[in-house]
């Protein structure tokens, strides 16, 4: 790149979430995985082709299952390209993220997660005038919240990777994060009846049968980015004690 052309800044969550490759590559991955499928029906259990491409298509689960791992596939080709074009001097990142700061957000996020999960209500029951003052916290706490953390999370990996020396794939956390959205925009695409989950992830609420539907998703959705964000000075701070134990 020419000394005079200046590198392109962005926003790391933003140009994970609307990249127009990924989303093509999700798109045509998929497509490949739907015939694998059908194909190995063929070779496996002798099945037809036109039913093996039927079935890859009529199961909704199903289809969730391929086209997310299509779309990790997306990701770990779109790290590849990333990776590419920062060391080629095109791409910089905008702005760095503290663990500090992030750890700060996300201790004042669990706040709104908390009153999501009144409001919803998932966590208990409670009055009428306590579930309105949930809802108010978590319309106000949430989003604010949601759209920082995300935004810290990828600065932060991003620099931990390109500035830093860090052997953080960004790819990961961003797929982390915008995987129960995804799984929520297919419930209410499709809408799929409530999911029932039965044996010991039942047993852990004190029933035997827990029902999956939108407002669990939603919910895990809306904790994600901060579970995530609780998660990574973690991983940060295990590299930087392996760096010592093993140096390089």
């Amino acid at each position: 790149m020419s000394s005079e052309t200046p590198s392109t800044k962005e926003i790391e969550a933003v140009s994970w979430l609307v990249s127009r490759q990924i989303w093509a590559s999700t798109v045509v991955l998929t497509g490949v995985l739907v015939v694998f499928v059908a194909i190995t029906g063929v070779v496996l259990y002798d099945a037809p082709l036109l039913r093996g491409f039927q079935r890859s298509v009529s199961n909704s689960i199903g289809v969730l299952s391929i086209f997310l791992g299509a779309r990790a596939l997306a990701f770990v080709l779109a790290q590849a390209r990333r990776d590419a074009v920062v060391a080629r001097g095109d791409l910089s990142i905008a702005n760095d993220a503290s663990l500090i700061g992030m750890t700060t957000v996300a201790a004042f996020s669990v706040i709104g997660v908390i009153a999501a999960g009144v409001a919803l209500p998932l966590l208990l029951s409670t009055t009428e005038a306590f579930t309105y003052l949930a809802i108010a916290i978590s319309v106000f706490v949430v989003p604010v919240s949601y759209v920082v953390l995300v935004y810290q999370l990828g600065q932060r990996t991003a620099t931990d990777r390109y500035e830093r020396g860090f052997h953080v794939l960004p790819a990961v956390w961003h797929y982390l994060w915008t995987l129960p959205v995804i799984v929520l925009a297919w419930y209410l695409a499709l809408g799929v009846d409530p999911v029932p989950v039965t044996g010991e992830a039942a047993q852990l609420f004190n029933v035997r049968t827990v029902f999956v539907d939108v407002w669990t998703l939603l919910y895990v959705a809306i904790g994600t980015p901060t579970l995530l964000v609780f998660l990574y000075p973690f991983r940060w701070y295990a590299e930087r004690v392996v760096r010592v134990v093993v140096p390089t």
